[in-house]
């Protein structure tokens, strides 16, 4: 009979602690919430034009590979069911389930590795860790990142060590989902991939096993990916529009390599230190998943110093936070695995955590992008800072029309549908003239720092931000954002204008 409540007392135990934590983390998040991050803002504001079924809102879903379309559909319901303009409560939310999630996941794994009671000790680490904190609190997609980021480790490790087909499905699933949240999570899931196919080679299979399983493996993945391609193909005409700004000129200047790399820290470094030697002990003792975990673990690091190096990270945060944790994952299963029993002495995995607990109370502070991704003085501009811009334009004319281009015009707290303000993410000036005859139209445009420098207008027309163009005239400057009035449209299309025009007119 215990045997049989067992069960039923873990999940009952486990509803109340993720209750219970979601609600901790809600509540936090509420006291917060007049500084959220950036993205929260954004992801708000796009799900604010899908709820008002706007072209734009479309766009947005799904025409950069810096916003997937996954963290926006996460949060749509909650915008759909609190239609809060001014505050991203749908962000929040949806940052609080998956910060509790991910403590409920890391106690769920570690259980099932035989760690007793210092498992709590591993789950109080992650959730007092500053940067934790921060994704949780202030509205980012980082919890989810992580919540897949632990899913796929945990999965590889289950599949390498008993080839248990469920283990397979949650590394498959986790990677899906993880690309769809953070497409700069690619070269990690890459390397995820090939320690699969690597351990598929070494060890014995059945003819025609190991194709099965790479297909399954993979079939998630490519089945998501081609969903965003064929999105792509529909709502913006290129089927791979979604990455034309991988090779932008403008991101990686405006990204350059700095001499402290993405708010590394001491605590990242040691945590990769331990991924390494576990993985090196794992290796000799024969441990297959202790060497998985350390290698994914160390690879998180690298992959950070790949993307920051060619100019691609805006956001390290993610990756970052995930680190210490499977550092403490690693090193878990590594005292399991070699003395092949549940643990019997709690000090012997509780060194790591107890180390993380002293240095995020003590040392450790938050963890900020170099972007300022963790919201700010800016964000708190930013509130009224539409209405000041169409202010500007309507004094001088009634029938003006700013086009905003790039992802961070969803920050702003504009009404969907607005005749002022336009969101615009495909910029194009004869479609803007075409489309608005006798209107005094102008182009607002994002400094190219952080994802901003992803945005089309940048990789369209290089250098607008900083001199506009032949056909612009510089109108204002409203902090990071620059206000050109569109003079005239391009000299070499407009005799294409004046030709199509009369021929639409009837003789």
């Amino acid at each position: 009979m215990d045997s049989r409540r067992r069960p039923e007392r873990w999940l009952t135990v486990q509803a109340l602690l993720f209750a219970a934590v979601a609600l901790a983390l809600l509540g936090g998040a509420l006291l917060h919430m007049d500084t959220p991050s950036r993205e929260a803002l954004i992801l708000d504001g796009i799900c604010r034009q899908l709820a008002a079924n706007t072209t734009e809102g479309r766009q947005a879903l799904v025409s950069s590979a810096w916003c997937p379309p996954l963290p926006v559909l996460m949060r749509l319901p909650f915008a759909l069911a609190l239609p809060v303009k001014e505050l991203p409560v749908a962000s929040l939310i949806v940052s609080a389930l998956f910060g509790a999630g991910c403590v409920s996941l890391l106690l769920r794994v570690l259980d099932r590795w035989g760690v007793g009671r210092p498992r709590y000790l591993f789950a109080a680490a992650m959730g007092l860790d500053p940067a934790f904190i921060g994704e949780a609190l202030r509205g980012t997609s980082g919890t989810a990142a992580l919540f897949f980021i632990l899913l796929s480790a945990y999965g590889l490790s289950g599949w390498v060590s008993s080839r248990n087909l469920r283990s397979l499905s949650y590394f498959a699933f986790g990677s899906a989902l993880l690309l769809l949240t953070r497409f700069e999570s690619a070269p990690w899931l890459a390397a995820g991939f090939l320690l699969l196919a690597g351990d598929l080679v070494v060890r014995p299979a059945l003819r025609g096993q190991r194709q099965a399983v790479l297909i399954l493996a993979l079939l998630p993945t490519v089945y998501g990916f081609g969903l965003w391609v064929l999105m792509n193909w529909l709502i913006m005409g290129d089927a791979l529009y979604f990455l034309r700004s991988l090779a932008s000129p403008v991101w990686g200047a405006a990204n350059s390599l700095s001499p402290e790399p993405f708010g590394l820290t001491p605590l990242h470094l040691a945590a990769a230190g331990v991924c390494v030697t576990c993985a090196l002990a794992g290796a000799g003792l024969r441990v297959r998943p202790v060497f998985h975990l350390g290698i994914m673990g160390a690879g998180l690091l690298a992959a950070a110093f790949v993307l920051h190096a060619r100019g691609w990270f805006w956001n390290a945060s993610p990756l970052l936070t995930a680190l210490p944790v499977l550092a403490s994952m690693t090193l878990a299963h590594l005292a399991v695995g070699a003395q092949r029993r549940p643990i019997r002495l709690p000090w012997v995995p509780a060194v790591l955590p107890v180390t993380l607990l002293v240095w995020s109370l003590t040392l450790h502070g938050s963890l900020v992008a170099a972007d300022g991704e963790l919201g700010g003085e800016e964000d708190a501009r930013a509130a009224g800072l539409d209405g000041s811009i169409a202010r500007a334009v309507v004094s001088r004319s009634e029938f003006s029309t700013v086009f905003m281009c790039g992802y961070e015009a969803f920050a702003l707290q504009g009404t969907p549908g607005a005749k002022v303000l336009l969101h615009s993410l495909d910029f194009n000036f004869n479609k803007a003239a075409a489309d608005y005859p006798g209107h005094v139209l102008y182009l607002l445009v994002h400094s190219p720092i952080g994802r901003s420098g992803a945005d089309s207008v940048h990789w369209k027309f290089p250098g607008i931000y900083d001199g506009g163009g032949p056909w612009t005239l510089h109108a204002g400057a409203f902090g990071p954002w620059r206000l050109y009035e569109i003079v005239q449209p391009p000299r070499e299309e407009a005799r294409t204008y004046r030709s199509d025009a009369a021929a639409a007119t009837p003789k």
